[in-house]
């Protein structure tokens, strides 16, 4: 159980069904499975709360394999991925439309080296190679929106 990766995703789940909404496209599902999607994510910790030590702040906090400095690095790097989300979701909100901003590209990007320098301290090669192939991806939609403001 890793905090820091949990809450971000926890976050991104529900701004992503936002911007199903803001481009009109969540009603599209039907009603039952909407509810579903939308109390999935709390049913499922309420279910680990219930059957494991999910919300026992110790086993969150304190695990033996992730030094304390090493977490805080993990939570911050995680917030500060999904904030890119967060800068999505309010600059969408102001446009009523759903876009990604340079804004969240270069945040995309510093969060994704924050996340790359914490997977090489916890010897993850999956969140390493996912993240340096994300750089790529975040770094050629900067360098697409230079070209195209130049225009």
């Amino acid at each position: 159980d890793d905090f820091a990766i949990m809450l971000g995703q926890f976050i991104g789940y529900y701004i992503y069904i936002r911007n199903l909404q803001l481009q009109k496209k969540w009603t599209d599902f039907n009603i039952a499975i909407r509810q579903i999607l939308i109390l999935l994510p709390i049913i499922i910790c309420i279910e680990r709360a219930w059957n494991s030590n999910f919300f026992d702040l110790d086993s969150l906090f304190y695990n033996p394999d992730i030094p304390q400095w090493l977490l805080y690095l993990g939570i911050i790097s995680q917030i500060t991925f999904t904030f890119r989300y967060i800068y999505q979701w309010m600059s969408s909100e102001v446009s009523k439309v759903s876009h990604l901003p340079l804004g969240f590209w270069i945040i995309s990007v510093l969060g994704a080296i924050l996340i790359i320098t914490y997977s090489i301290f916890r010897l993850d090669p999956v969140l390493f190679f996912s993240h340096i192939a994300g750089i790529f991806m975040y770094s050629r939609n900067i360098y697409f929106i230079h070209i195209n403001r130049k225009k």
